[in-house]
């Protein structure tokens, strides 16, 4: 499908960097504490850079974030964050 998202898997080293990168940001977003926040999931999207969304659940609510990293990174770079969390679905 051009332009959507690849497949969600594990997250990589990579992947969870980036997300360990932006954690303080993400919680404060979702109203939970960092620690509670454990990516198990992991696609990405090329636009104008990468976006990475991540998935997760944490007391019984999934949340999902996305981060877009643009193509020229650099030192200042700025980083797009949008972030949800809904009930979980057993």
């Amino acid at each position: 499908k051009c332009g959507g998202f690849t497949p969600c898997t594990q997250p990589s080293e990579k992947a969870l960097r980036i997300f360990e990168k932006h954690k303080k940001q993400i919680a404060d977003k979702l109203g939970h504490a960092h620690s509670d926040l454990v990516p198990t999931a992991h696609c990405t999207q090329v636009v104008n850079g990468t976006n990475h969304q991540f998935k997760g659940t944490a007391h019984g609510k999934n949340w999902h974030v996305k981060i877009h990293e643009p193509i020229l990174a650099t030192n200042q770079t700025q980083v797009s964050l949008s972030a949800a969390m809904n009930e979980s679905r057993n």
